[in-house]
């Protein structure tokens, strides 16, 4: 007996022999707790009746892990990478600042695009996170301490008291707060300074760091797997391709303003695509926070 299923939306890959009749929930939710039991409807497509000459279908119960089980399985081999590739340095860099400050008593501040694929692993781990969109502040071509001069900051200030990275939040978090970033010339760690200090945060509360800096020198430190960590700061950091993966978007030091305009803007399927390869990787490792 043949089953007729109405057209879904959900991508049906010719290669599968199963695909998804009925999904009304994000993909998202199913890394939830609370939907852990919940089952979905499916076919399984058979062998072909030998007298009928008609395929025939079975019915059965797809849970939220065969759930994400599916979807991984469809995801691009470079975004796979990417995401395995940026767990890899969160490692690095957490057992780092683990050992020197304590799990969860530090904030992982990543600046611009670049330190944003190591802040979604560690995120994802149970660190505390904040993203600073702000790119740029090496290429004007004057002094970043005359910036405010050529641009209003109220907006993109105000956003910055929002995520916590005021004077009041960050004495109140008792926590250090990491600034990390991709340092070429060093002049975007030097300007973030500059204008934290602006902002009367205690030094004694701020750290400021190269993410490439310090994942050289493990590579020196581990010549096992140099290889990997320098390909990273190479291809990732140098190159910049973690922009196009990390859904963290460019915003130029001139155009701050438009803040609310650029965060409104929808994530790419590419970034929605990594979020779920690293949630779906640390899963799997027991490294996940739900």
């Amino acid at each position: 007996m043949r089953i007729n299923f109405p057209k879904i939306s959900y991508n049906q890959p010719s290669e599968r022999n199963f695909s998804f009749r009925k999904y009304s929930a994000p993909i998202s939710d199913t890394f939830e707790l609370k939907n852990k039991n919940i089952g979905f409807c499916a076919k399984r497509r058979n062998k072909k009746n030998p007298l009928s000459g008609e395929d025939d279908y079975t019915l059965y119960k797809v849970t939220p892990r065969t759930l994400r089980k599916y979807r991984y399985s469809k995801l691009p081999n470079n975004v796979i990478g990417a995401a395995e590739d940026s767990i890899m340095a969160a490692n690095i860099i957490k057992g780092d600042l683990d050992k020197k400050y304590g799990r969860h008593n530090y904030v992982f501040v990543s600046i611009g695009t670049s330190p944003a694929g190591v802040a979604k692993a560690m995120e994802y781990m149970g660190e505390d996170v904040r993203y600073v969109p702000i790119s740029d502040l090496g290429r004007i071509g004057f002094s970043y301490r005359d910036l405010t001069e050529y641009q209003d900051y109220d907006r993109y200030s105000s956003f910055l008291d929002l995520i916590g990275l005021d004077r009041k939040s960050v004495i109140k978090s008792g926590k250090k707060h990491i600034f990390y970033d991709y340092t070429s010339t060093g002049r975007t760690l030097s300007a973030v300074k500059y204008y934290a200090e602006r902002r009367n945060i205690p030094d004694k509360c701020m750290e400021f760091r190269s993410l490439d800096d310090e994942l050289a020198r493990y590579a020196l430190d581990n010549p096992e797997c140099a290889f990997d960590v320098l390909r990273y700061n190479d291809y990732y950091l140098q190159k910049s391709h973690i922009s196009t993966y990390s859904g963290i978007p460019h915003l130029n030091c001139m155009l701050v303003n438009d803040i609310d305009e650029v965060l409104a803007a929808p994530k790419s399927q590419r970034a929605k695509d990594f979020d779920f390869a690293i949630l779906y990787t640390l899963d799997k490792l027991g490294k996940l926070k739900k």
